[in-house]
């Protein structure tokens, strides 16, 4: 079983697909990472994952031999009431 480095902004799915070039590996993925509780996880950067077999080998080439690293999740936590959607007007936001 081959291992993974997990770099900033990857979500297991990002992983899964990196690794077995389809996002149909993500419950072998989960099942070999016991760290993991649910496909939706964005485990920490530099965490070591388990990978399973290769689903699509075309597609997992794809990225091993062009050093693709897809990274959708958050580089950085969003902090609760940050942001236009939590402003109120003429409290956060002043109308000028």
């Amino acid at each position: 079983m081959n291992r993974v480095k997990v770099q900033v902004g990857q979500c297991l799915l990002d992983v899964v697909i990196q690794c077995t070039g389809s996002i149909e590996g993500a419950f072998d993925m989960l099942a070999a990472n016991p760290v993991l509780t649910d496909i939706t996880d964005q485990p920490e950067a530099g965490t070591v994952l388990n990978t399973s077999a290769i689903i699509n080998k075309y597609v997992a080439d794809e990225y091993r031999n062009n050093a693709i690293t897809p990274a959708t999740g958050l580089a950085e936590a969003v902090t609760a009431g940050d942001g236009i959607g939590y402003w109120i007007i003429n409290q956060d936001f002043i109308v000028q």
